[in-house]
């Protein structure tokens, strides 16, 4: 079913918020005080069957090194929600509008192409026939040729700032391209 503007507007402001909540939760979980409220919620807080394990948290929060590998593995797991999210709601709205080629013709898609599918599988460039004969592709600094086949896609965009700089390149595309009101005349 096509969505509304206003409806594919909306997704994308839900996807957003959303990861602005979990990087609040980031600083929150940095709290000295967390750990005694997340300890006492072990008793009260379940996920249908399964019990939230808020006294692992709070220990692993207490341990060196390991709120710093906890918030690395949210910030992963919360840059992969907004790539491939993000990729996603833009792909199907412009298949369902009839804006593919809009789409194809931006200079990040091929590059958030691959990171999409990266991420979204088994964390790895592959590249799929269709890439080959487009090799280099390039976004910004960044450089994906043949040697970067099946390397993790954390060597190649590698940090939480270089997915906010991808996906804020393709939420201006969406809003200027697809909902400005001058493109949703036309």
């Amino acid at each position: 079913m096509v969505k509304t503007p206003v409806e594919f507007k909306n997704q994308l402001l839900n996807l957003q918020q959303s990861h602005t909540l979990g990087i609040a939760a980031v600083a929150l979980f940095l709290d000295p005080e967390v750990p005694p409220i997340l300890e006492r919620l072990d008793d009260h807080v379940r996920f249908g069957t399964h019990p939230l394990r808020g006294r692992e948290i709070a220990t692993a929060l207490r341990t060196e090194g390991g709120p710093k590998q906890m918030m690395d593995q949210f910030m992963s797991l919360l840059s992969r929600a907004l790539i491939k999210e993000g990729y996603d709601y833009i792909k199907t709205y412009c298949e369902e509008t009839r804006q593919l080629p809009k789409l194809r013709s931006q200079p990040w898609y091929n590059f958030s192409r691959i990171v999409r599918n990266a991420v979204t599988h088994n964390g790895r460039v592959k590249f799929e026939n269709w890439v080959r004969p487009l090799l280099p592709i390039s976004w910004g600094s960044f450089v994906l040729d043949v040697e970067h086949d099946g390397i993790p896609i954390e060597q190649v965009i590698t940090g939480h700032l270089d997915i906010l700089n991808l996906v804020a390149e393709m939420y201006i595309f969406a809003e200027e391209e697809l909902l400005s009101e001058r493109f949703l005349r036309a």
